[in-house]
């Protein structure tokens, strides 16, 4: 289901999608989900630095958080795969609700330690 919703061109059919998904998963996936992709987008605003862009995050993260079936073409559904984390990583404010439980804060400390 999340492979074919990764092939929709529409930015708001995406994310209805995936949020329908979403909305079906146990609370305490979502919460955890939630987080993460917070995280990693949070984590891609640093892409100058870091060279973690969301797609590069997805490349990394796709194979663990949506491992493919041996009975796939793994490289075809592996693209697939990059391409749906990537772009749950771009919006994911809009899919993920805000429903109480633990949400990421970006916080970036001011205080730089004195060098020695």
């Amino acid at each position: 289901q999340l492979v074919d919703i990764s092939q929709v061109e529409s930015k708001k059919e995406f994310i209805y999608r995936v949020r329908d998904v979403v909305n079906n998963l146990p609370r305490s996936v979502v919460i955890v989900l939630r987080y993460l992709f917070a995280f990693l987008n949070h984590l891609s605003e640093f892409s100058d630095e870091n060279m973690m862009d969301p797609y590069n995050l997805a490349i990394c993260f796709g194979p663990t958080l949506l491992p493919i079936p041996e009975d796939k073409d793994q490289v075809q559904y592996q693209n697939l795969v990059n391409e749906l984390i990537k772009n749950i990583i771009i919006y994911q404010e809009e899919i993920f609700p805000d429903d109480g439980g633990i949400v990421y804060e970006k916080y970036i400390s001011t205080n730089v330690p004195d060098e020695k």
